[in-house]
């Protein structure tokens, strides 16, 4: 379902930044929309980033990408110095999850129950069609 998020960073995260270092993948997807990008001055209060000299790329993997000649703005304050609030999910409606989704969730729901009614005191672990339906979602990393 389509939420608003906020994630705080000290700094740009290496492992989700382009070869480039003008793009960094947030880690919610799919992407909708960046509503704000704040980073820290020197005296610790927040400044809104100009959202001309950055696009936003939506979708999964979501992207915020420095337009040239600008770049990433890096923090003069350490303590959250970077705050980006979003939005992510599939849409407003359950219907718009993707059936997949929507499937791996019933699946670990009756996992869980059989393990509720006594049978081993445990969740057990997911099933094997969970980690099938769950595999064109997940992202491959290097």
């Amino acid at each position: 379902m389509t939420q608003s998020w906020r994630e705080r960073l000290e700094d740009w995260p290496q492992d989700r930044l382009s070869a480039s270092g003008l793009a960094f993948q947030l880690k919610r997807a799919p992407l909708v929309s960046v509503e704000a990008v704040r980073v820290r001055d020197r005296t610790g209060a927040l400044t809104d980033w100009n959202s001309a000299e950055y696009r936003v790329e939506t979708g999964e993997p979501g992207r915020l990408v420095a337009i040239l000649p600008f770049a990433l703005p890096h923090p003069e304050a350490r303590g959250g110095g970077i705050e980006i609030d979003f939005t992510a999910g599939y849409g407003e409606a359950p219907d718009e999850v993707p059936a997949p989704l929507r499937a791996a969730i019933l699946h670990l729901v009756a996992a869980s129950y059989g393990a509720d009614r006594g049978e081993g005191g445990e969740s057990p672990p997911a099933p094997d069609m969970v980690d099938r339906l769950l595999a064109p979602f997940e992202r491959v990393r290097l």
